[in-house]
């Protein structure tokens, strides 16, 4: 068997990297087959980078069994191990015990390598040209079904995989796929994956995802198809607009939900809509709904007092306690420090609660 034995010394000469120098040493006394399953499931992993690194001092474990090769985007491996009369295109095995297709979709290296990302895009066609199945996936130790398909649209954001695995049936409603593919700026995958008709419930719960993204785009195109902004979510989730208000209050985003049957008297937490944009400072937002009809006798001094400050205006001013746990905890996470002074003037009892929720959200 195999082993490395080089010195410290001997083997510093030859890397490009401090990560490269540091996986050779995690690794060196590992016999060949656990170097390989080392770097595949670092590929597989958020731990790419020491994948690419054992890869660089070793670039040959690449191409030792199909498993590798598909992970790391070997063609021509691939193309040799399907044409052999034993090959079994969805068996599992590999150091995850996956199928081929899911080392491929699930490889980070399609996030970070461009050339290596045209290989494993080949190696899926290849997979799938031979039978492998779409809707292969595993189950991850917290019970979550992952699907080549979430791999592929919701981590790699790659449309060629993705409309290749559509193309031959994969399916658009496994519970991670068109959540995860609402988290990037480019739309391209989740337009693919919302035009495959995932259920229109699951639309409507992964629009107020792409709330939390403020990307405009994306929630019209949720909306053209069937995001219901009416439809309960989860217990305890905001309702659509006013987790459109909190995030980023544009009034067009707002005036689309609207326009798709959006309640603008619906209240969370003995909240209304209105009362939150103006706590928030959203005065055009505010406007919109007052517009459509929203009751603005909700809204008290302390309201208005408390939006001035987070707009960075002059507040009013109040008498008595302020209660705006829900401005404060977005203004921490936000790091809003003019507003967090100007609250402490209006009011400065809230310093404690401010305190504690800046630790939860450090």
């Amino acid at each position: 068997t195999e082993i490395y034995t080089l010195s410290l010394h001997d083997a510093l000469p030859i890397f490009s990297s401090w990560p490269a120098m540091k996986a050779f040493i995690e690794v060196r006394r590992l016999e060949r087959d656990a170097r390989r399953a080392h770097a595949v499931r670092a590929a597989c992993s958020d731990n790419v980078r020491h994948a690419l690194a054992l890869l660089e001092v070793e670039p040959a474990i690449a191409r030792d069994d199909v498993y590798a090769a598909c992970t790391f985007g070997e063609v021509d491996v691939v193309e040799r191990w399907l044409a052999e009369p034993g090959a079994r295109v969805d068996d599992r095995g590999g150091p995850n015990n996956w199928p081929p297709l899911l080392y491929a979709c699930f490889s980070r290296l399609l996030r970070v390598d461009p050339v290596r990302r045209a290989r494993i895009a080949d190696v899926v066609d290849r997979l799938l040209a031979a039978g492998a199945d779409p809707n292969a996936h595993y189950i991850s130790e917290h019970g979550e079904v992952q699907a080549a398909l979430y791999g592929a649209a919701g981590i790699a954001n790659e449309p060629r995989m993705t409309a290749a695995l559509l193309a031959r049936g994969a399916s658009p409603d496994d519970n991670e796929t068109l959540y995860h593919a609402a988290e990037v700026d480019d739309l391209t995958c989740l337009k693919l994956v919302l035009a495959a008709g995932p259920d229109p419930a699951r639309v409507s719960y992964c629009m107020r995802r792409m709330l939390d993204f403020q990307n405009e785009a994306g929630v019209r195109l949720f909306l053209d198809h069937g995001a219901d902004p009416r439809l309960p979510l989860r217990p305890g989730l905001r309702p659509q607009v006013q987790q459109a208000l909190v995030v980023s209050g544009r009034p067009s985003t707002i005036a689309a939900l609207l326009d798709r049957g959006a309640d603008p008297d619906e209240r969370w937490h003995g909240m209304s809509a209105y009362k939150v944009a103006v706590r928030f400072g959203r005065d055009e937002a505010a406007a919109v709904l007052a517009a459509r009809g929203a009751d603005t006798s909700t809204v008290n001094d302390h309201d208005r007092a408390i939006g001035a400050c987070v707009a960075g205006r002059t507040p009013p001013p109040v008498r008595g306690p302020i209660a705006a746990l829900d401005v404060l905890e977005s203004i921490a996470r936000a790091g809003h420090v003019e507003a967090e002074r100007a609250l402490l003037d209006l009011d400065p009892s809230i310093d404690t609660v401010l305190h504690r929720t800046r630790a939860l959200h450090a």
